[in-house]
């Protein structure tokens, strides 16, 4: 069943704005054009959750969130949105609440999609654990064909019964207005402009004086909205063939080639299994994993550095088709591997670029985190700091890509200095809470609950690399290492 999608436009990457606004509504300072009440602000979307109007998962679809001026239930579709979205529903003191979101397998059982045709990213860090033997939702088969935030168990995806008796709130997802030069491109404020060029830093600096930045592309049907609107704009030719733009990645850009491009000079390529991709401009869309979870690549080829000191940037505007089969998936030229979101962070040996970040996760070594701790920085790093949700789903699908024994792995969080104050290794606070701490047994207790007894963080392979807390001196387990 052809779906949609993808979007592929050069010229400036420009920005994405913080919404200049006449009228608005913020939460956490955040103000977005358009987004008035009863709707509000959180991590950058527009949402209202009506905590009086309980119903079914289609009430809320076809007729409930338009009638309140939104679009649909909400697309979950990006892993730092997902963190903000928990941690509002928590500040309001809904979390033992049960939320419906947009996703379904009521078409085809077992292949979650949104309702706007885009597949559902599977496991972790989204989807719930559960039980005495830590099973991951959904487990429901044909009986549960709709998806909660479930509050009873910390507000993770789990699959539930579409037309449920039970009380289950909508979370509806409004589409905003924007401010001129800043046009709307799925639901967010861009610009693109490609009347201007400049390195990296001078783009973001030109972004962040119109009130936004460089654009994040982390999520998958977004990526997709702004491809196909770039593809539809009828822009001038460059002298270099495809122009590359672009992109705020998550590291600051220390020379020309640790910033990522959008580069179009690439061959298409399709992912396989539940997402077959066929795109313009050398967009790439992998999936990875037996579970089906699905990130989009941005590549930049050998030739294109030699302009990347004077990239054009997208402020966004734009949107390419690309179209997503449900089914089977064919690949049309050479996949890299899927993990990686900004190719072009040089990293020495041991050390592989992982997600914009050099990593090096080492299976053959063990030891205590103390241990493993000296191990890493006797390489020149330290154990990893997984503060970023977007980079913890990197090195997740980086560790599906490998394919390795059942293994868990020392990260660097601890409370060693005092106890129940968790943070990495370089003083920063650990974020506590759903998507990063697991589930554990029948009562679905989060983790971290070992007490005075547990006192550093494991990706821990029983709880489906959720973190856990372990005893600091356990011997058997691997580090993963970061250069910073």
């Amino acid at each position: 069943m052809i779906r949609y999608l993808l979007l592929a436009f050069l010229g400036a990457l420009s920005v994405e704005a913080k919404r200049h606004v006449n009228s608005t509504n913020s939460v956490y300072g955040v103000s977005m054009a358009g987004c008035t009440s009863p709707y509000v602000v959180v991590g950058g979307r527009c949402i209202f959750i009506d905590f009086t109007n309980p119903g079914t998962w289609d009430r809320f679809h076809t007729t409930f969130c338009k009638a309140t001026g939104g679009k649909d239930l909400v697309v979950v579709d990006d892993a730092n949105f997902f963190g903000d979205l928990v941690q509002y529903i928590k500040s309001i003191g809904w979390q033992d609440g049960l939320f419906w979101i947009g996703a379904s397998d009521t078409s085809h059982e077992g292949h979650w999609i949104w309702h706007n045709g885009y597949p559902v990213r599977m496991g972790t860090p989204y989807w719930g654990t559960y039980g005495c033997y830590n099973q991951q939702y959904p487990d429901g088969g044909s009986n549960e064909n709709c998806a909660i935030l479930d509050g009873n168990a910390n507000l993770y995806f789990n699959d539930f019964k579409c037309d449920t008796t039970i009380e289950v709130f909508g979370i509806c997802e409004k589409n905003t207005e924007c401010q001129s030069p800043f046009v709307t491109v799925g639901g967010r404020c861009v610009h693109l402009d490609y009347t201007v060029a400049g390195s990296w830093e001078d783009m973001r600096q030109y972004c962040q004086e119109l009130g936004g930045d460089l654009i994040n592309l982390a999520g998958l049907q977004f990526y997709g909205d702004l491809i196909l609107y770039m593809n539809n704009l009828n822009l001038p030719k460059h002298s270099h063939k495809h122009p590359p733009v672009w992109l705020h990645t998550p590291r600051m850009c220390k020379n020309q080639h640790s910033c990522g491009l959008l580069n179009s000079n690439k061959a298409p390529v399709t992912a396989h299994r539940q997402l077959d991709v066929s795109t313009e401009g050398g967009v790439r869309v992998l999936a990875y994993g037996v579970d089906g979870t699905v990130t989009v690549t941005p590549t930049m080829s050998p030739h294109d550095r030699g302009v990347a000191t004077h990239g054009v940037f997208l402020m966004l505007a734009g949107s390419v088709v690309v179209s997503a089969v449900m089914g089977h998936a064919t690949s049309t030229g050479e996949s890299e591997p899927p993990y990686s979101r900004c190719r072009e962070v040089e990293c020495q040996s041991p050390f592989t670029e992982v997600g914009g970040h050099c990593v090096h996760l080492d299976h053959s070594v063990t030891g205590t985190w103390r241990e493993m701790q000296q191990f890493c920085q006797d390489l020149g790093g330290d154990l990893i700091n997984l503060g970023d949700v977007q980079f913890y789903e990197d090195i997740l699908a980086y560790i599906r890509v490998l394919d390795l024994p059942k293994i868990n792995f020392w990260i660097g969080a601890s409370d060693l200095e005092q106890e129940g104050l968790w943070t990495w290794t370089d003083g920063t606070p650990v974020k506590m809470g759903t998507p990063f701490w697991a589930n554990y047994g029948g009562d679905n207790i989060q983790m971290p609950a070992g007490g005075r007894e547990q006192n550093c963080a494991v990706l821990d392979v029983n709880l489906h690399y959720y973190f856990n807390d372990y005893d600091c001196k356990s011997h058997t387990k691997c580090p993963i290492c970061e250069k910073m």
